[in-house]
């Protein structure tokens, strides 16, 4: 129930009594007034939180609809037509040789985008694998990282919960998509520390910046998906400036003593 102060303001108080000793001849009780307001204001913060990831996965779903329907789809189709077009028409050899290079260019370009929202989606690759390796690893597969000179630094344990790992990972790809679409950079460091109680990932590149604490454009989820995912274990993920001549640092801080407590 609320309740209200001397100076006027209100807070939750839960309130509870039970038989005491006799009082003045009387029989007496006694209550106790507990202020909850901490509670409530927690509880009420972690129901927005899971709207926002609500919100957020359902974005992330219908985005992802939308890029198998302009990308791969579309793709698939212009081949299937290329296909039965060169069935119906006479061509000599040489002619049908040039067509049916141009089919299997666009079915190579398909099963390469398709590989890509699979790295994205359930990274294979991450399982059993150290966490600088398995960011390596999509640097050299994902083809948008092409034209970016990327170095991961640093290393972190094995024995990092899948969580954990799978929020870092993600984060590190987000990060780099980002800077693929957005920041016109040339070069990007992936640090990653391990002060024992918590692991942090940073992303730097030198490309032309973001204000601090950035918040995302309508359509592009990746700034609240990123905060989010990392928030709902406890961490906390931050995008700002990397200098005053420029670029973008995505920090991403996960305490591990809080992880396992969760997930046990």
């Amino acid at each position: 129930m609320q309740a209200r102060r001397k100076d006027g303001s209100t807070f939750f108080m839960a309130v509870s009594s039970h038989d005491a000793a006799m009082f003045a001849g009387r029989p007496a009780r006694v209550g106790l007034l507990v202020d909850q307001t901490a509670r409530v204001q927690a509880e009420e913060a972690n129901k927005a939180l899971q709207a926002r990831v609500v919100a957020v996965a359902e974005e992330e779903r219908r985005r992802l609809a939308g890029d198998l329907h302009d990308g791969p789809v579309q793709q698939l189709a212009i081949a299937s037509m290329r296909l039965s077009a060169l069935r119906r028409r006479n061509l000599g050899e040489d002619a049908w040789r040039v067509q049916l290079d141009k089919v299997e260019g666009d079915v190579t370009a398909t099963v390469d985008e398709l590989r890509t929202m699979m790295q994205q989606l359930h990274p294979q690759g991450l399982e059993g694998v150290p966490l600088d390796e398995a960011i390596g690893a999509a640097v050299t597969q994902l083809p948008w990282t092409a034209g970016l000179s990327v170095r991961v630094a640093g290393s972190v344990r094995c024995d990092l919960p899948p969580t954990v790992q799978a929020a870092l990972y993600g984060v590190a790809i987000e990060a780099l998509q980002n800077v693929h679409k957005h920041a016109a950079a040339t070069e990007v460091t992936i640090d990653l520390l391990d002060d024992g109680d918590a692991v942090e990932l940073r992303v730097t590149d030198d490309g032309v910046g973001i204000d601090d604490d950035a918040t995302a454009q309508p359509g592009h989820l990746g700034l609240p998906s990123m905060r989010d995912r990392i928030s709902l274990l406890g961490g906390a993920c931050r995008v700002g400036r990397a200098g005053a001549a420029g670029g973008t640092v995505v920090t991403a801080r996960l305490p591990l003593r809080t992880e396992r407590a969760v997930t046990r």
